[in-house]
This record gives C-alpha cells, structure tokens and sequence, in this order.
C-alpha cells in the first residue's frame, strides 16, 4: 500500500494561514486554517482500501472466427464487507489482438458485496491467444492511500482464432453425384417438375394413379433433376495477397483460407463435387467423399501453418492444366493487386464458370478514420471489382461486418451444372 502525498499542499496552506491570522490578528484567517487543517487530518485517518475483491473475465465465444468481433465482459465483486470507493481495471490485451469496440479499462466503486462488469470487443488474427493479468488500481475515499495489484482473472483466459473448421460435415454416401444444385432437366428428384405420357419402363412410384382413376390414361411425374457440380476453390496465398488488417486482426490471408473452408463446406453439403487449389502449386482433386475431406483439409492446415508467403509467379498455367473441362471456380483473394484480376479473367476465357469470394482489407473494424494511402487502396481495390464484374466475373465483396454465409449464399446461386 502506498501513501499518496495529496493533502501535503493543503497542510502548507493551512499552516501559513495559522501563522497568518496570528500576525495579523485576524480571526477568520484562524478559522479557516482550522477548517483546513480538520480536513487534512480526516483525509490521513481515511482507511486504506482493503484488497477483497474477485476479477472474472467471460467471452461470448472461445473459437472465434476470423473478421468476427469478440464481445469481451469483465467482471470485479466485492468480497469484503468495506466500500471500495475507487477501483480502475485494465486488461493486459494479447499482442497482435485489436479492440474495435469500448475500452479494456474501466472504473467504478463498490458497496460491500457489490459488483460491476464492462464489455468490449475484440478481433483476432488466426492463432491461439492468452490474456495477460488484469492491473486493478484501488484508493481510499481521500485518494491518500492507493496500490495497483497485478491479478489472474478467473473465468476465461484463453481464446482460439481458428481459420479452419474442426470438422466439414459431409453426407456419408452420395449417389451418383446426386446434389442440391437444380437444373431444367427432368428425371430422379424431389421437387415437381411436370407430367408426362407413360413409357414402358417408367418406375411405378412415378404413376400418376389419381389421373389412371380419372381418365383411365398412364402418366408419369417428373421430379426436377438435381445433380452435383464440379467446384473448384483457389486461394490466393501470392506474396502480394498477405495483407495486415488496418487497425490489428486477421490479415487478408487468414481470412482468404477461413472464406474458401466455409465455401469448401457449403459445396459439400451441396453434394457437389469439391476441389481445391492454391496458386502456390497446391491442389487437390474435385470429390465428394471422406477422402477428399481429408486432403482438402491437409493442404489447408499446411497454408494455415505457413510462417511466410511463397513468392510465385501466380501459377495460372500450372492451375489451367490440373481444372476439369466442366469445373466451376471460386478464387478467394483481397484483390489487392492487377496479376490477381488478370489470372481470374484468364480463367473464365478457357471456358470455367468462375466467381471471386474477396475479403475487404481496405477498411477496418478497429480504426474510425482511414488515411488517404487507405483511400487509395479502397478506390483501387473498388476497380478491379468493376472490371470482373464487367467481364460477367460476380464478385462477392465480403466487407467483414457481415456473416461470411451471406456472401456464399450468393455465390451458391451461380454454382450450376
């Protein structure tokens, strides 16, 4: 506990008053060094604070996903039967972690068991975080006596950024490739697509028996033919494309492996036949099965891994040899440079049905104000989205504040055999 010289200048003041009033003889200097000095000697016998008191720390989520805010809660009682007039709590953040919302400190003060709690959010880079102690400062009513103490909050201090998904449910057979991707075709199905005339052959739980009671006449239903495509997801993991969030949190490559998983996933519960590739040279035939699940899943946990960027000339002829004839495409980058916009257009002139998931870098959750350089780059980054979508390329512009889901569900719609 440390003893705060505050009331030293009033003590000095009171004390030159004393003296004061007596050479002069002026009463009412007397009485107020009086009221001064009574002040001054309530402020020293002001107890100090006593350090009863419990920090707990929750999260809303311990696995958060890259570009989500995280809504952190701190939690201070009082344990002891004494007020607290004065308490200030600061968390000790873990590096690379930026708030975008609210502060990590905070100051209250507390009856005898009382409590408060703050929030704020947070994001993340991909990585496993820990929180620091908590710095709780505490001083008496007068200020005269305080100390800040070092303490482990209790309740949650550790957190996971995950870019990757823990599992990619999967269907445990797909027959004949049969997805949820709707065609104009009739056949096998679920949802009605029209009646015809009978043919031998037709399978009998596709008579029409009302219109046989009716009409005497044999018809067959006709279900709308769902089959499955050929997706194939390319990240973009050039040097270029590792981009540091503006503000602290996930870089753009993190978010580009985090985009392809989540679309990855999507596709496969679609029952569609899913590929992956980067422009590094990784790739991984189109499937739907375990197997498949399994290498997608290998070739993303190496990128996730990877400490730095491997410089490369962008892979595009390397990618063009290894893609089915009849393979759609979705390239997951930042657009952040031409040699990106100019691979996806090379792509889609050899025939590939290809989309573009981008995470938006150019603005951030954790800054109000973006400098011109930032500007820059936003109205850049804003061009080449024009000149895909210019050349029939869809661009989903992921502006990280909303859920990555709303973007796919976009792009899900142009996923078509």
């Amino acid at each position: 506990m440390k003893h705060l010289s505050r009331w030293q200048g009033a003590m000095v003041g009171a004390i030159l008053l004393t003296v004061l009033g007596v050479v002069i003889g002026l009463e009412t200097l007397l009485l107020v060094a009086l009221v001064a000095i009574g002040l001054v000697v309530l402020a020293e016998a002001s107890p100090a604070p006593p350090a009863e008191y419990t920090v707990r720390r929750s999260l809303d989520t311990d696995r958060p996903t890259p570009g989500v805010p995280v809504t952190v809660t701190i939690e201070i009682d009082n344990d002891g039967d004494r007020m607290l007039p004065d308490l200030r709590v600061t968390e000790d953040l873990p590096e690379d972690v930026a708030v975008v919302s609210g502060t990590p400190s905070f100051a209250t003060s507390l009856k005898p068991g009382g409590s408060a709690s703050h929030s704020y959010e947070i994001i993340a880079p991909r990585g496993e975080f820990s929180f620091g102690e908590a710095t709780v400062r505490r001083r008496n009513l007068a200020a005269t006596f305080g100390a800040a103490d070092h303490v482990t909050a209790e309740g949650t201090a550790e957190f996971t950024c995950e870019t990757l998904l823990d599992r990619m449910p999967l269907r445990q057979q797909t027959i004949q490739f049969f997805g949820e991707t709707p065609t104009d075709t009739g056949g096998s199905g679920l949802e009605f697509y029209s009646v015809r005339e009978y043919r031998p052959g037709d399978p009998l739980s596709r008579i029409d028996w009302n219109q046989y009671a009716r009409s005497g006449t044999l018809s067959t239903v006709e279900y709308r033919l769902e089959q499955a495509v050929t997706v194939v997801f390319v990240i973009d993991d050039r040097v270029a494309a590792h981009v540091d969030g503006i503000g602290g949190g996930p870089n753009s490559f993190d978010l580009s492996l985090y985009a392809a998983a989540r679309g990855i996933v999507a596709s496969i519960e679609r029952g569609n036949r899913t590929g992956l590739a980067t422009l590094t040279g990784s790739w991984v035939d189109p499937g739907a099965d375990e197997g498949t699940r399994q290498r997608i899943n290998d070739v993303l946990d190496t990128a996730a891994t990877t400490d730095q960027a491997v410089a490369t000339d962008g892979g595009t002829d390397r990618l063009l040899g290894r893609l089915p004839a009849n393979a759609q495409v979705v390239v997951c980058s930042p657009l952040v440079d031409d040699e990106i916009v100019d691979a996806a257009e090379r792509i889609s002139a050899y025939g590939h049905a290809v989309s573009v998931l981008s995470p938006d870098m150019t603005t951030g959750l954790a800054v109000d104000e973006l400098t011109p350089g930032q500007r820059v780059a936003g109205l850049q980054r804003r061009g080449r989205i024009e000149r895909l979508r210019g050349r029939d390329i869809p661009v989903a512009d992921w502006t990280l504040r909303e859920p990555i889901m709303v973007e796919l569900q976009r792009l899900q719609q142009r996923w078509s055999p």
